[in-house]
């Protein structure tokens, strides 16, 4: 699934700017140093805290570049209204069978940049 939309100018990585890029339903992410394990982040799967706290679902992965490089992650949830924030993939810990976990807690979910519905 591909949308394509204008949006301002961010930094990759970078946690104050929207992002801008096309939205995927899945992406390979590199973790660690240059030469790391390649992963796999999909649609779906469960962001999880420092804290252990369930953050939300991807809602979608940003790519940007002519590599088609993964920026950002859409965190999707239910807050009470449906809410998108977007993760830099600079957030990223680890992904394993428990889902993918961010350097964020719970309480700091708020300090990334809203991204509108739709």
């Amino acid at each position: 699934m591909i949308v394509d939309e204008e949006q301002p100018q961010a930094e990759p990585g970078s946690a104050g700017a929207p992002a801008a890029g096309r939205l995927m339903v899945s992406g390979w992410i590199q973790l660690g140093p240059a030469g790391g394990a390649l992963v796999e982040v999909r649609r779906l799967m469960v962001l999880v805290g420092t804290d252990g706290a369930a953050l939300g679902q991807v809602a979608a992965v940003v790519v940007a570049g002519p590599e088609q490089t993964v920026t950002h992650l859409v965190l999707g949830r239910q807050a009470p209204e449906l809410e998108y924030r977007l993760a830099p993939i600079a957030l990223v810990e680890r992904v394993d069978e428990g889902g993918i976990h961010l350097r964020l807690t719970s309480g700091a979910l708020t300090t990334l940049p809203r991204r509108p519905a739709g």
